[in-house]
């Protein structure tokens, strides 16, 4: 599967607030991967999750080879979170 992302701008968010309201999995810990997004209950980035379907890994290629711990949805959640950033100019 191959997915497309909108132009490029990554997520930066440079306060800490309810920015990942609405979204089950994803979360912001101050003092945990600098504040940015991650998965609940990991130290994964979302960031990491985008650059690795960024350069080819699939979504089920990142769940048996780079991180066990997820499921499919929580990827699609990270890809839904860069997406809605993105769009907003966040």
């Amino acid at each position: 599967m191959k997915i497309a992302f909108s132009s490029g701008r990554g997520i930066h968010c440079g306060r800490m607030s309810a920015l990942t309201e609405g979204y089950r999995y994803i979360v912001r810990t101050p003092g945990v991967r600098g504040g940015n997004a991650i998965v609940e209950g990991t130290r994964i980035g979302v960031h990491d999750i985008i650059g690795l379907l960024q350069n080819g890994e699939t979504v089920d290629s990142i769940i048996v080879s780079c991180f066990p711990e997820l499921t499919r949805a929580k990827v699609y959640e990270c890809l839904a979170y860069y997406e809605d950033r993105s769009s907003r100019g966040n």
